[in-house]
C-alpha cells in the first residue's frame, strides 16, 4: 500500500508524531492556538521522500496570517506587490486546487489601518471555503459600513471557531451567523458590541454546540433605527446579562467572562449545565460570606478543571477589588479539590488562608505549574466552631500581612510586593498586594 492510500486520519497522526508537535497544554484561555505546524518541524519530514513531501506541503498553508499594511508600509509598496488574494488564488503544485483551499485557520490583522478592506474580505472568503477557524483583529476606529463578517459566514460552511476584536454590531454583522448558521463551537469576542436580540438568538442557536466562550469588554448595542444617524454618532452601548450564555450544554469546556461579574446563582447555573469545564475565568462580586462560600463550593465541583482564574471585583469600569469574604477553612477545602489543575490565578483585596493551604494545594494538584494569588492574609489559628460569617470576621482581626509568621518551607512561593517590584512585576497593585503566593507565572514577572 502506498502512503498516499492510507486514510486521512492515519496520515495526520503519522505527520504529527514525526513533527514532534509539543504535547504541552496551551493556555486554555489564550486567544489563538494557531499555527499548528511550522516550516522547521515539517522540513525534515518533507525531505524524506516525494510522497511525504506531497503530504507535508499543504500543511504549510493550513494556518495563514495576513496583515493589512499600515500607512507607512503603503508608501513603500510597489505596484508589483502580491496581495493575499493573489497568493490564495495560486494553483497548488501537486493537487488540482488553489492554495486557498488548503487553509484551515486564517488570522487577518487589520488593526494597522482604518481601511475597511471589504473587497479583499469578500475575495478571501470565497477562496478559503474549507476554513475552520477565523480570527480578525479590526482597527478600533468606528466604521461607517459593515465589517465583512457576512462573507465568511456565507462562503465558509465549515467555520467552527470565531475570534473577533473591535467589531461593532452597528450594521448587524453578527446577524449573518444566524442567517447562514456555520457550525460554531468556539466564540471569542474582545472589545466588541452585540445587538441585544442578536446576542440572545446566537446563544439560542449555538447553546448546544459551543465548547468555548470568551467575552472580554463586550457590550450590548441598541437596536438601530436610523442607520444614517449611526454613521455620524454610534448608538451608546450598555452592559449585558450573562443569563443566555450560562445555560449552555455539557459540551462547554472553556468559559471566560473577564469584565462582567456573576452572581452565585448564575455561577451555580453555569456549573450545573457545564460540569466538565476545563478552563474557567470569572469575576465574583459577592460580599456576603455565605454567598461567597456557595460560589466557591460550586467551583469545587469542577473536578476536570485545568485552568482557573477567579477575581473578586466590582463589575464596573474600574473593576475595584473586593475582599474574599470566606474564612480560611473554606480555602483549605478548596485546595484539595482539583486533581487536574495546571494554572491557578486568584485576585482579591485579601484572601484568608492557613499555613496548610499551600502544601495541600501542591500535594492535591500534582500537575500544578503556575500559581498567582494576591493579596494573601495568613491566619495562624483558623476558626471552625462558629458560623461562616463569625469565623470570617474573627479571622479578619487575626490576619497577618508580613513574612515573619510564614513557615520557612514555603518561602519559595511567598513574596512581598517589594520582592516582586525587584522582579519588575508591574502587574501587581503596589499598595494592595502586600503578600502574594507565586509559583512560576514567569510571563507576569518579566
Amino acid at each position: 500500500m502506498k502512503l498516499l492510500d492510507l486514510p486521512n486520519e492515519v496520515i495526520v497522526t503519522i505527520i504529527q508524531q514525526a513533527a514532534n508537535l509539543s504535547a504541552e497544554i496551551k493556555s486554555a484561555l489564550s486567544p489563538w492556538p494557531y499555527p499548528e505546524y511550522n516550516y522547521a518541524s515539517l522540513q525534515p519530514i518533507a525531505l524524506c521522500c516525494r510522497q511525504l513531501y506531497t503530504l507535508s506541503l499543504p500543511l504549510l498553508w493550513k494556518d495563514k496570517v495576513f496583515i493589512l499594511p499600515g500607512p507607512d508600509d503603503l508608501q513603500r509598496t510597489t505596484d508589483a506587490s502580491v496581495t493575499a488574494t493573489d497568493i490564495l488564488a495560486t494553483p497548488a503544485r501537486f493537487h488540482h486546487v488553489h492554495l486557498g483551499e488548503y487553509v484551515r485557520s486564517l488570522h487577518r490583522q487589520l488593526s494597522n489601518s482604518p481601511v475597511f478592506d471589504l473587497h479583499n474580505s469578500m475575495s478571501i472568503a470565497q477562496q478559503v471555503t474549507h476554513l475552520r477557524a477565523l480570527r480578525i483583529d479590526f482597527h478600533p476606529q468606528t466604521r461607517m459600513a459593515h465589517y465583512g463578517l457576512c462573507y465568511f459566514a456565507q462562503h465558509c460552511p465549515h467555520l467552527n471557531e470565531l475570534y473577533l476584536s473591535h467589531c461593532r454590531d452597528t450594521f448587524d454583522d453578527f446577524r449573518s451567523l444566524i442567517d447562514f448558521r456555520p457550525p460554531l463551537s468556539s466564540l471569542v469576542l474582545e472589545s466588541c458590541t452585540l445587538k441585544q436580540n442578536t446576542y440572545i438568538a446566537l446563544f439560542e442557536l449555538y447553546s448546544t454546540s459551543l465548547s468555548r466562550i470568551k467575552f472580554d469588554q463586550v457590550e450590548m448595542e441598541e437596536e438601530s433605527r436610523h442607520l444614517l444617524w449611526q454613521r455620524v454618532t454610534p448608538f451608546p452601548s450598555f452592559r449585558f446579562s450573562a443569563e443566555p450564555m450560562i445555560r449552555c450544554s455539557s459540551l462547554l469546556t472553556e468559559f471566560a467572562l473577564t469584565d462582567l461579574s456573576l452572581t452565585t446563582t448564575q455561577l451555580q447555573t453555569l456549573v450545573l449545565h457545564a460540569p466538565f469545564l476545563q478552563a474557567l475565568s470569572v469575576m465574583l462580586h459577592e460580599t456576603a460570606p455565605s454567598q461567597a462560600c456557595q460560589a466557591l463550593q460550586a467551583i469545587c465541583s469542577l473536578t476536570q478543571i485545568e485552568t482557573l482564574s477567579i477575581a473578586f471585583c466590582e463589575s464596573d469600569t474600574n473593576g475595584r477589588r473586593l475582599p474574599c469574604p470566606v474564612p480560611s477553612m473554606i480555602w483549605t477545602f478548596f485546595a484539595t479539590q482539583f486533581p487536574q489543575l495546571h494554572v491557578l490565578h486568584i485576585v482579591s483585596q485579601h484572601i484568608l488562608v492557613s499555613t496548610d493551604f499551600l502544601p495541600l494545594l501542591i500535594q492535591s494538584s500534582p500537575f500544578l505549574s503556575d500559581v498567582l494569588i494576591h493579596h494573601v492574609g495568613l491566619v495562624l489559628d483558623p476558626c471552625t466552631s462558629n458560623s461562616i460569617e463569625d469565623n470570617y470576621f474573627t479571622e479578619c482581626n487575626q490576619m497577618i500581612s508580613d513574612l515573619t509568621s510564614w513557615p520557612a518551607s514555603q518561602n519559595e512561593y511567598v513574596h512581598t510586593i517589594n520582592e516582586l517590584k525587584v522582579s519588575g512585576a508591574a502587574y501587581f497593585d503596589h499598595e494592595m498586594d502586600q503578600i502574594c503566593l507565586v509559583k512560576n507565572f514567569a510571563f507576569l514577572l518579566e
